[in-house]
């Protein structure tokens, strides 16, 4: 009688860490936190992938990007976690290719995606896919990053090109099958499912494609486990270390065949607390800039009026770079605490994205149309529109325009919201943050139709850095130039 032989195949997966592996939790609690869920399922091996986003969003990475020439923390949890693959998101690339270039050059993992080359072929250092064998049953791993995102004339002057996710997945295909034959195909793709911001559906479109039995999803920080469908397993571990997507696969040997006989996939949760510990990049972040005495700012509130924070970053810009008017969104949920000094991490806080500035004439009907934009992220009663919400919350984009004079008023019709104040007889010169211009934001259409007159070499968090060791203080708003009403006699 016939034994088959039979080996399981185990796959952990993290996408949008976004800090997790800044250095500030501890590498042996994840060690253990990974051992614990590896032996929970007692596989003959297993291919352990990150999907991006990792080497930006934390306070701590931005220093070491900034200011660590070596040892950066992200080498020591790859190595020590036993990651097998990092496949590069949008994030990963914000503080430029040299910085790109030196992470990988230095890393033990090997960088994957296969849509990230030059205009004369391959990057150095960037594989399209990687085959990992496990008791003779080859996996491989290809690795895709999201295409919206790199339409940057810088990354185009240096040769550097992002081709197409889905013409490029079914090319590699269809090489694996002639020629490797992997038993087991898993695409970890940078990207999302769905187009809430006008993205190209390429997450929805692998989700079709029974070639691949596991398709890793990231960039739009949701939590999906779809293994119901008639194509791949589908899972996303959401944000900032918030789950671990764990895929076991069985598999029997008949032959010199491995058959697939069964699967289980789960979003596992993570146990690890952050440090606190005062350090050499707590002391960078700890410098002072200036006091202030403004009452706590949140998210929402920026939002509906002009306040002393939001006339500062214009100003910043304006005094630093020039500028009629800006065009900017703010992350942070809260900015201001009263008496609080006025430091890097608060400037940090503000404004997280080492952006530069993009400078555009527009007319004051395109300026207009940029704010029925941010008109739209809420409904008619003043809450947040359903689109800004689901599937995922959008309101970190939300555009204000500083230098102009405008209402919005929510409980009229659409395309009549935006009362503005500005002459329609001229142009203005427009200074917008690479944020809105190039990332999938809802306002990423218009820009994406006009060319940038120039830009300006200088990111965000230089640029209010510079300003706040000229200014010294924070303005009193009596009079708001903008603000978002609902007129209750519409009611």
């Amino acid at each position: 009688m016939r034994v088959d032989h039979v080996v399981k195949v185990g796959v952990l997966c993290t996408s949008d860490t976004h800090g997790l592996f800044d250095g500030s939790v501890s590498v042996d609690e994840l060690r253990s936190e990974f051992k614990r869920m590896k032996d929970a399922e007692e596989c003959d091996g297993w291919v352990i992938i990150d999907n991006g986003d990792t080497l930006q969003g934390s306070s701590r990475l931005h220093y070491y990007a900034l200011n660590a020439k070596e040892n950066h923390p992200f080498h020591l949890y790859m190595k020590e976690l036993e990651y097998d693959s990092f496949v590069p998101g949008n994030h990963d690339f914000d503080y430029g290719k040299t910085f790109f270039a030196s992470i990988n050059k230095e890393s033990t993992v090997p960088f994957v995606c296969a849509n990230i080359m030059k205009e004369e072929g391959k990057i150095d250092g960037i594989r399209p896919y990687i085959i990992k064998e496990i008791h003779g049953l080859k996996v491989a791993v290809i690795g895709i990053t999201l295409r919206v995102f790199w339409e940057d004339p810088l990354f185009e002057k240096e040769g550097w090109l992002i081709a197409d996710e889905w013409i490029v997945v079914q090319r590699l295909l269809d090489h694996l099958k002639a020629s490797i034959q992997p038993d087991l195909i898993i695409v970890s793709y940078h990207g999302g499912l769905d187009d809430q911001v006008g993205e190209r559906n390429v997450g929805e479109q692998l989700s079709q494609l029974n070639e691949i039995d596991l398709l890793i999803t990231g960039h739009q920080h949701q939590l999906i486990n779809d293994n119901q469908g008639d194509g791949p397993i589908v899972i996303q571990a959401g944000k900032c270390g918030e789950k671990v997507g764990c895929v076991t696969f069985d598999f029997v040997k008949r032959g010199s065949q491995y058959i697939k006989s069964g699967y289980r996939a789960e979003l596992n949760d993570i146990h690890y607390t952050q440090k606190k510990e005062k350090d050499e990049v707590s002391d960078w972040f700890n410098h002072p800039f200036f006091m202030h005495h403004y009452q706590e700012q949140k998210l929402s509130r920026l939002q509906m009026e002009e306040t002393c924070v939001s006339r500062w970053v214009h100003e910043a810009i304006c005094h630093e770079a020039g500028g009629d008017v800006t065009i900017f969104s703010l992350s942070a949920q809260e900015l201001a605490i009263p008496s609080r000094v006025i430091d890097r991490k608060t400037l940090f806080e503000l404004y997280p994205y080492p952006d530069r500035l993009y400078y555009y004439s527009l007319s004051r009907e395109e300026i207009k149309h940029l704010l029925e934009i941010s008109a739209s992220m809420y409904d008619p009663t003043l809450e947040i529109a359903q689109s800004w919400r689901t599937p995922h919350p959008l309101y970190y984009q939300f555009a204000i325009a500083g230098g102009a004079d405008y209402e919005i008023d929510v409980s009229k019709p659409v395309g009549e919201r935006v009362t503005l104040k500005l002459s329609p007889m001229n142009n203005y010169t427009v200074a917008v943050t690479a944020f809105l211009v190039q990332r999938a934001t809802k306002y990423h259409p218009f820009f994406a139709k006009r060319k940038p007159v120039y830009k300006v070499d200088v990111t965000m968090p230089a640029l209010l850095e510079s300003y706040a060791r000229k200014t010294l203080t924070l303005q009193s708003v009596p009079k708001p130039k903008w603000k978002v009403v609902k007129d209750v006699t519409n009611d």
